[in-house]
């Protein structure tokens, strides 16, 4: 970052980092449910009695359980079965993404209109992300379904505290065509994915699903976590293609998916199965 740009970028990543203390806090349920994850002796009968605090969480795990993504077939009624079928990494990532529906407005005004849009965006793009990662083999999809559910947090963070801003970044988008970082940076000072990256490393995730959220817009910038941040970009892609985004998106996906190790074919497949899915899940986090 050029000189100039850091001395325009540190005061505002101050006062939104400053902002970020008045952010809803993370569900008492879900925190319990993390610090319980990070113990070798986690057990599912502690992690059934502290989510069973939080019947919305509940719904949430049963849905998601119950989901194409892991397995379908028969249908789990109790949460105790749901947690047995998604396991370790899926808890947490479900954890993790209901954390952070907090801090996306959802209030019936101009700017929760804004965040149930962004919500969507991200909550397809965990979906999506996931998907991609079992197609090319990753070993951890549900830290893929993670990186996607929070990949736009950093949005969230510029809507709740910079409505005008935020408002200006759109019409920047829309008027001129810039990329969203362009936009954000010629307002801001500093874009999405560098405070998304900041707001989840203070919430000790794994570096796999930092590095993808940095690098979601350039995977090759970030070294040893190019493979997961590609991941992330394709199930990006996918959201917007889903959300009616242009034609031409497929092209850019397929080339993505090819350095991902698929045929043309195969990214095709994919990409029509994804589609097809994500129609089907509903607003399921």
């Amino acid at each position: 970052m050029p000189d100039d740009d850091r001395i325009r970028a540190e005061p505002t990543m101050q006062e939104l980092a400053a902002s970020y203390h008045e952010l809803p806090a993370m569900p008492a349920a879900v925190a319990d449910v993390l610090v319980q994850l990070a113990s070798p002796d986690w057990t599912i009968a502690g992690i059934e009695a502290t989510i069973s605090a939080d019947p919305a969480l509940v719904a949430r795990m049963i849905g998601v359980s119950n989901s194409a993504l892991y397995g379908g077939g028969q249908e789990f009624r109790t949460l105790n079965q749901a947690l047995v079928r998604l396991g370790f990494r899926a808890i947490r990532s479900l954890a993790v993404v209901a954390a952070a529906r907090a801090l996306f407005p959802m209030a019936d005004d101009a700017r929760g209109q804004r965040g149930q849009e962004l919500w969507r965006h991200c909550a397809a793009c965990g979906w999506a992300g996931r998907m991609v990662a079992e197609a090319v083999k990753q070993p951890d999809p549900d830290d893929a379904f993670a990186a996607g559910a929070l990949h736009d947090v950093g949005k969230a963070v510029i809507l709740l505290n910079r409505f005008d801003e935020y408002e200006r970044i759109l019409a920047l988008m829309r008027d001129e065509g810039l990329d969203s970082c362009t936009a954000e940076r010629s307002v801001l000072g500093v874009d999405h994915t560098t405070l998304a990256a900041w707001l989840m490393d203070d919430w000790h995730l794994p570096e796999s699903v930092v590095g993808s959220i940095t690098g979601h817009h350039d995977p090759g910038a970030v070294g040893e976590h190019e493979r997961p941040a590609r991941i992330l970009t394709c199930g990006n892609l996918l959201a917007h293609l889903f959300a009616g985004g242009p034609a031409e998106l497929r092209t850019v996906l397929y080339d993505e998916l090819k350095l991902l190790g698929l045929k043309i074919a195969e990214a095709e497949d994919l990409t029509v199965e994804a589609l097809h899915q994500l129609a089907d899940m509903g607003d399921l986090v």
